[in-house]
C-alpha cells in the first residue's frame, strides 16, 4: 500500500510539472535575466581596491617566505662527498649518515642465521 501511495504522488507531481512546462512564460528569458541581474548588488565597484590590496599582500608574503626559505637553506651546511666517504664495506653492510659526523652502520645477515653468527 505504501508503494501505491508513493507511485500516486509521483504521478501527481509529474502531471503538475507537465502542465507547468506547457504554459507560456510571463516574460521573455532575456527580460527575466536582465531583471534578476539588475537586483543583484554591483560588487565590482566596491571590491576592486580590496581585491588589489589582497593580491599585493599575498604576493608580498610569498616573496618574503621564498626569500627567507632560500636564505635558510643556503646557510645550512650540507655534508660534502669527502665527509661522507667511507672505507670499502662488505656487501651486507649499509651506512646511513645522521649528520656529517655520525654514521650508522647496519649489518644485514642472511635469513635463518642466529644472532652473533658470522654473516
Amino acid at each position: 500500500m505504501n508503494d501505491e501511495l508513493h507511485e500516486a504522488s509521483l504521478d501527481a507531481f509529474d502531471e503538475a510539472l507537465r502542465r507547468s512546462a506547457a504554459r507560456t512564460p510571463a516574460m521573455p528569458a532575456e527580460v527575466a535575466a536582465r531583471a534578476v541581474l539588475a537586483r543583484l548588488p554591483d560588487r565590482a565597484r566596491r571590491g576592486g581596491l580590496r581585491r588589489i590590496a589582497a593580491v599585493a599582500a599575498l604576493l608580498a608574503v610569498i616573496a618574503l617566505g621564498t626569500w627567507l626559505g632560500a636564505r635558510h637553506t643556503t646557510s645550512m651546511s650540507s655534508p660534502t662527498a669527502e665527509a661522507l666517504a667511507t672505507p670499502p664495506l662488505p656487501s651486507n653492510v649499509m651506512v646511513f649518515w645522521i649528520d656529517p659526523h655520525t654514521p650508522v652502520y647496519f649489518v644485514l645477515s642472511p635469513p635463518g642465521s642466529e644472532k652473533g653468527e658470522a654473516s
